[in-house]
């Protein structure tokens, strides 16, 4: 098979390419770019850095400090790995609305702004691609993309490579801190680590994904969202024991969604089985699971993190904006934000509940044996093991409303001033 290229034809003149940012993501794009100019028939022709001193491996004729210089080169596309939203959103908003078609690697930028982002693509004409803003290399929103014509159930996965590389050093006998740090130095992880250890970056990729499903209205706000912090080694043995591994999972249920936003987006700590998919991927790699109505249950890993593997999905963006072939991850017209409230021909509404079972564990000086029980009473929790202590306790609930079970999680963590982890069994 022949390589793509930019051009259909060699007389053409190479595509003008400019990129906004050249961090450890935008040196790797640059990098790609100059190493294979010929083969791709494109050139870089400005790159935006805050310190134009700095030598960052690209000629420095085209190295400008700001943006309007960027936009004078005239580009045929503009690439954005800044990160973040400012200014982010101002640049790219402006390309957009300047008629420049943008290919961005930025999830925070799409998942909290994509509605304004759209509507400056409209005004200038053109469109926005982020197939990189979520798992890197692997094609996520193209395989939604090819399933428009079926109905996708439900988006399970491991889209935080930085959090699935912690849990899996853990797994191999260190502490959190220890894992964290080892993080730090492989460059996992930024030096404010926040943003992966709390869950947000999984959130904010999961707020992506709904949409691609045609819930427009996702938001990140919408999603409940637990980090890994406060998983110690203990928790990591215990789940052992059971035959489980703990894994930061981001899911999304159509159906449940559907019914109600707070119970259809979660990002979590999950106990998994050791032989389920999810739990066999690990260190930075990222998995995904899409059910659908008809094609089943399909399973997509690779390296869902790293400078390399964000490059090529974002030149592989910029190749099929190129050629034409590129629009913006969309169920709109495949699915409707209603799915899951009709059942049957009938078209009887019917609630939707997800119901499931969970490891609860809580520690503090104030809690009490009486109290652990009086809270899974009145919250109508049962529960199939039950360890006390005196200033600790581990439950395994039946299964049980996921409302119910984090209401009980929250009264014993703020009414008896303890320190709770919440975690399902998938």
């Amino acid at each position: 098979m022949s390589a793509i290229t930019f051009s259909n034809s060699p007389s053409e003149l190479p595509a003008r390419i400019a990129l906004l940012g050249c961090g450890n993501v935008g040196a790797a794009v640059a990098r790609r770019i100059l190493a294979t100019s010929d083969r791709l028939h494109a050139r870089l022709v400005g790159v935006l850095v805050r310190d134009v001193k700095k030598d960052r491996g690209v000629p420095s004729d085209i190295v400008f400090d700001r943006f309007e210089d960027v936009l004078d080169t005239r580009p045929d596309v503009v690439i954005e790995v800044l990160g973040g939203i400012d200014p982010a959103l101002r640049h790219v908003s402006s390309a957009l609305e300047s008629g420049f078609p943008v290919v961005t690697a930025n999830k925070t930028l799409i998942a909290r702004h994509a509605r304004e982002l759209d509507a400056a693509a409209a005004r200038g004409g053109t469109h926005l691609a982020y197939e990189a803003a979520v798992c890197a290399a692997i094609p996520v929103f193209a395989a939604l993309r090819h399933l428009e014509g079926d109905r996708v159930k439900r988006v399970r996965g491991i889209v935080n490579g930085s959090c699935n590389f912690i849990l899996t050093r853990m797994q191999s006998g260190a502490s959190f801190e220890q894992a964290l740090e080892e993080a730090k130095i492989l460059g996992l992880v930024e030096p404010d680590p926040s943003a992966d250890i709390s869950g947000r970056d999984s959130a904010e990729k999961l707020c992506l994904l709904a949409r691609s499903c045609g819930f427009q209205r996702a938001t990140v706000d919408q999603i409940h969202v637990t980090g890994i912090s406060a998983i110690t080694s203990d928790d990591i043995r215990q789940a052992s024991r059971t035959g489980h591994v703990i894994k930061l999972i981001a899911e999304f249920d159509a159906a449940a969604y559907a019914e109600n936003p707070a119970s259809g987006l979660r990002v979590g700590p999950t106990l998994l089985p050791r032989n389920h998919p999810l739990a066999q991927v690990n260190n930075e790699e990222n998995a995904l699971t899409i059910e659908t109505e008809l094609a089943g249950e399909l399973f997509l890993k690779g390296k869902g993190a790293g400078p390399n593997p964000t490059a090529s999905a974002v030149l592989g963006d910029v190749v099929r904006v190129l050629s034409g072939a590129s629009r913006a991850p969309s169920f709109a017209a495949a699915q409707s934000e209603t799915a899951g409230r009709q059942a049957g021909a009938g078209g009887e509404q019917t609630i939707h509940e997800t119901r499931r079972r969970y490891h609860l564990r809580v520690s503090g000086n104030a809690l009490t044996p009486d109290g652990v029980l009086n809270e899974l009473k009145r919250h109508d929790i049962g529960a199939s093991e039950i360890v006390l202590g005196r200033d600790h306790a581990r439950v395994d609930t039946h299964a049980a409303p996921d409302e119910g079970v984090r209401a009980c999680a929250d009264a014993l963590g703020v009414g008896l001033g303890s320190r709770t982890l919440l975690m399902p069994y998938a």
